[in-house]
Formats: C-alpha cells, sequence, structure tokens
C-alpha cells in the first residue's frame, strides 16, 4: 500500500468502534475490496463492481452483522493485517478476493479467513467467460454463502440482488462511473473543486451512455441523480444552486419512477424535496408543508426498504427532518437506526451530530455527553464534534470552565475555512452565552449575545444565529428580547411556524403560554 493509503487505514483503525481483544463473533463480516491483477482500470472496477454485490447479498441476512461498504472502504488497496482488521472493525471473518483477466475470460479467487487467527478457512477459485459476469457474480455470493453457513453453523439464505439489467456493458459503465464519484470525493477533498466537478461530468456522461444502452435499467438514471446531489459539495447550498442541483435530481428521480416504483429513486425524489422546503422554493403544486409531508413519506420509503442500498442514509435525513419538526424523541430513534444501520454511513458524523443534539434538547446531560464523546473519538477533526462541547453547557445544572470555553470558541472556528469562520465563531458564542447565564454571569452573556448578532445577507442567509439567539435570550429571561427576535426570524423563515409551534424542547420553556408567541407561530389553518 502507498504512504497515503496506510495512514487512511491507521485512522479508520483508530476511529473505528472499539472492541474487546476476546469479542470475536463470526457471524459479524468484512468483505474486503477484492484486489485486481494486472494493469487496466478495467479490470478495477469490475473488482470493486464484484466486491458490492456479496456486501449488499449478505447484508439482507438477518443472522449477519455486514460492515458496509462505507467502513471497509478505508482499507481499499491497502495491506492489514487480519489482527489489525479485527480491531479496527470488531469482526470475527474476513471475506477476500482477487479479480483477473485472461482474454475473455474473468477468474476470482475468494477465501474465508478467521479474523482472530488469520486462518483461511476456505478459498475457491471462479472462472466464467466475460460475457457471463452475472452469472459469475451470482455464483461468487453463493459460493461466500456457503462457505459462511459451514463457518458459522446456520442457514445464509440470500435475496436476489443481482443488477436489473442483462448488458453486461452497461452494467460495466455504470461501475466506471462510481470510480469516477470515488476520484471526485478524493478530490474535493484536496480541496481541488474543479477537477472534482469534472470527474462528477465524466461519471454523468458514462451513466447516460449505460441508460442509452439499457432504457429500461432504473439504476444509472438514479445514480444520476445522485451526481446531481453531489454538486452541493462543491457549488455550495445557497438558494441559487441549490434549485438548479435539486430540479436536476428531481428529473433523474421521476424519470426512474416512471420506469419502475424504484425504491431508492424514492429515496431520492425525498432528498431532494425536502432540500426544496428548505431552501423555501416550491415543486409545482407542492409547497410549505405539503412538500415536506411528501418529503416525509419518500425518505420514511427508503428507510424502510431494506433492498436500498442507501437505505442508512435515507434514515439519516428523516432524522434530520424529524428533529427539524420538533418530533424530537422520533428524531433521536431514526438517528439511531441510521447509525444501527450503517456506523460508518458516508454521513456518520452527522448522525452522531444529531444523536448529541436531540439529547441536549432533551436535556439528557448523559446522552448528550455520550455522543459528544463518541463524535470526538470518531471524528476529532469534525468541526460539529468539537461544537458540541461548548452547546453542552446549554443544558442547566451543568457547570462550565468559562476561560476554557472561550479558548474552545476560537479552536472550533478555525477548524473551517476561512470565509466560514466568523459564521461558526458567532454560532459558537450564542452557545456560550447561555453556558454564562446558566453560570449566573447574566450581564456577560447579554453581552456575548448581542456581540454575535450577525448580518445575514453575508455570513448567515438562513438566519440560523437569529433562531438560536431566541433560546438565548430565553434562557436569560429577556422575554421581551426573545419574542422580538422570533418576530425577525419568522419574517424571513415562515415555514418553521409549525414546528416551532409544536417545540416542546427548553429553547421556548416559559415562551410558549406568552400570547405574542402564540400570534406569531399560528399558521391560519
Amino acid at each position: 500500500a502507498d504512504i497515503g493509503a496506510a495512514w487512511g487505514v491507521l485512522a479508520a483503525i483508530r476511529g473505528g468502534p472499539r472492541r474487546a481483544a476476546g469479542d470475536v463473533d463470526p457471524r459479524r463480516i468484512a468483505v474486503l475490496y477484492f484486489e485486481h491483477r494486472g494493469d487496466s482500470a478495467r479490470t478495477q472496477h469490475l473488482a470493486d463492481g464484484l466486491t458490492a454485490s456479496p456486501i449488499h447479498e449478505l447484508s439482507s441476512v438477518k443472522a449477519l452483522q455486514v460492515i458496509s461498504s462505507n467502513g471497509v472502504r478505508p482499507f481499499r488497496n491497502a495491506s492489514v493485517r487480519p489482527d489489525s482488521l479485527r480491531r479496527a472493525l470488531g469482526i470475527g471473518t474476513i471475506v477476500q478476493g482477487t479479480v483477473s483477466e485472461d482474454g475473455n475470460r474473468l477468474r476470482v479467487a475468494v477465501a474465508l479467513v478467521n479474523a482472530a487467527t488469520g486462518t483461511e478457512t476456505k478459498s475457491t477459485v471462479l472462472e466464467r467467460p466475460r460475457a457471463e459476469l452475472f452469472a459469475l457474480q451470482d455464483t461468487l455470493s453463493k459460493a461466500v454463502a456457503q462457505f459462511l453457513r459451514l463457518a458459522i453453523g446456520e442457514e445464509v439464505q440470500l435475496q436476489e440482488t443481482r443488477a436489473a439489467t442483462s448488458d453486461v456493458g452497461a452494467w460495466e459503465l455504470v461501475q466506471q462511473a462510481g470510480e469516477e464519484r470515488k476520484r471526485s470525493d478524493a478530490l474535493i477533498a484536496s480541496g481541488n473543486p474543479t477537477a472534482a466537478n469534472g470527474a462528477l461530468a465524466r461519471g454523468d456522461s458514462l451513466l447516460a451512455q449505460a441508460s442509452a444502452r439499457d432504457a429500461k435499467w432504473t439504476t444509472p438514471i438514479v445514480e444520476r441523480g445522485w451526481l446531481a446531489w453531489e454538486q452541493r459539495r462543491i457549488v455550495g447550498l445557497a438558494k441559487g444552486p441549490g434549485t438548479e442541483f435539486t430540479d436536476r435530481g428531481l428529473r433523474f428521480a421521476e424519470e426512474a419512477l416512471a420506469i419502475r416504483p424504484d425504491t431508492e429513486a424514492i429515496h431520492l425524489r425525498g432528498t431532494m424535496r425536502y432540500w426544496r422546503y428548505i431552501l423555501n422554493v416550491d415543486i409545482g403544486s407542492l409547497s410549505g408543508d405539503r412538500l415536506l409531508a411528501a418529503a416525509e413519506a419518500d425518505l420514511r420509503a427508503g428507510g424502510a426498504a431494506r433492498s436500498n442500498p442507501r437505505r442508512a442514509s435515507a434514515l439519516g435525513l428523516l432524522s434530520h427532518l424529524l428533529l427539524r419538526k420538533s418530533e424530537t424523541a422520533e428524531g433521536k430513534l431514526v438517528a439511531l437506526q441510521a447509525w444501527e444501520a450503517d456506523e460508518y454511513l458516508t454521513e456518520a458524523s452527522a448522525v452522531l451530530w444529531r444523536l448529541y443534539s436531540a439529547s441536549l434538547d432533551l436535556e439528557d446531560a448523559a446522552e448528550a455527553q455520550r455522543w459528544c464523546n463518541e463524535g470526538q473519538r470518531r471524528f476529532p477533526n469534525d468541526p460539529l464534534l468539537t461544537e458540541c462541547r461548548i452547546s453542552m453547557y446549554a443544558i442547566r445544572d451543568l457547570k462550565p470552565d468559562v476561560p476554557a470555553l472561550w479558548r474552545l470558541v476560537e479552536q472550533y472556528a478555525r477548524l473551517y475555512p476561512e470565509n466560514q469562520q466568523e459564521y461558526r465563531r458567532k454560532r459558537a458564542q450564542v452557545f456560550l452565552s447561555m453556558a454564562l447565564a446558566n453560570a449566573g454571569l447574566r450581564d456577560s452573556a447579554r453581552a456575548v449575545v448581542t456581540r454575535a448578532r450577525a448580518d445575514s445577507a453575508t455570513i448567515d442567509q438562513t438566519n440560523d444565529l437569529m433562531y438560536l439567539e431566541v433560546a438565548a435570550r430565553n434562557v436569560m429571561g429577556d422575554r421581551e428580547e426573545a419574542i422580538k427576535v422570533l418576530r425577525n426570524y419568522l419574517a424571513t423563515n415562515p415555514q418553521d411556524r409549525e414546528s416551532i409551534a409544536r417545540d416542546e424542547t427548553w429553547f421556548f420553556r416559559g415562551l410558549r403560554d406568552d400570547p405574542r408567541f402564540v400570534a406569531l407561530v399560528r399558521t391560519g389553518r
């Protein structure tokens, strides 16, 4: 493995779930990305595609706990000892393999390895003509299932999840598009958005070619929608670009749904609908609460469908929606389901943040501390999971170390790009003002929260700081000012009136019975 890959593996080991040395369950399985033999880029994407098949099919078996593709991705193309994998991922069994080409034939060597001892317990070599790639996929998954049945002493019944296309060329184009998406991820992480955008464009072109080869196969259409969603990481989440990429994603979702009721297309549509709601952008007849309800229904469907390979992602976004609706208890439970479905989810840090923030809203100090600590351990460089160390002191009865919190405010802000630091600094200061108020330092708290007010046109377009100030003023006992700030917030975010009216957390404690509050959140229905 190269140095970069090795560092990535070490980070994954340090950041993964901790397991006791003797805690080895053979039913907890990692299917490592198959290695490819030869220099052909085509063999690489074939190897990745063949790896995805047993991961997805075995994940449907209730007797097994299969590490997701996100969990094993840090170990792709890296040499790591089985005992290191066992400690990093808490696994008892490893499935590993190699893929090679010999003319028009594909050869897959696959083995089952005991993670505790490093001993290879079962192995076989499968070979098929390239034109019979799908038959090779099926044979591979069945061979792994048979190995596992012998290893764990339980029947392993697979669901049929092979690609719903008979065109091998179309399938290969989708795998190549997946490589471009991975390349885009790496380019975004390295700070090269222009090259990342080029990779997304190449991926979109490959998916369009796949659709042209098999117009009835929904996967390439849906994947084009998800590539449109990736644009948010390049162009940002402001209303202008957000409207453009959600519009594109919606078109692909509807195109796929016109072919068949694809659960991942429903999930894609729900994602785009929800973001349109956040941006306060209508979709034809759907607007406001109707748009939110439609988004919620889609995300619930995507989260309930085990056939959806992005199920954990659907649950993660649904938890965000429920928390925004002030359905805090259910929002936390759904976030927990997302975490249990895939603790290596791409959005895992965001899910941990929601578990923390829901606990904060419920004033559960022990749970808030638990999820903040877990987030800090897993994602020590994630800014939000540093913010939790400040915002936690908004809970009453927790005694803050004020000088340490001031230092942490600056440390937190500097974790962000320079153009975001001022907003983040002010956000942290609002939470700090609550800590000061809870410590009895009301005058200092008022001075800090006043100084934290922002120019929404430049650093806070959605007025989130204003929303937080309502809570801060309420904590300080400044009811008049809280009502005034809430009035200004709802003038620009009227879609939030209903969720605020339903909010039962400490944010609005004492305000709910105020006639002015009731008048502000009344929707007229």
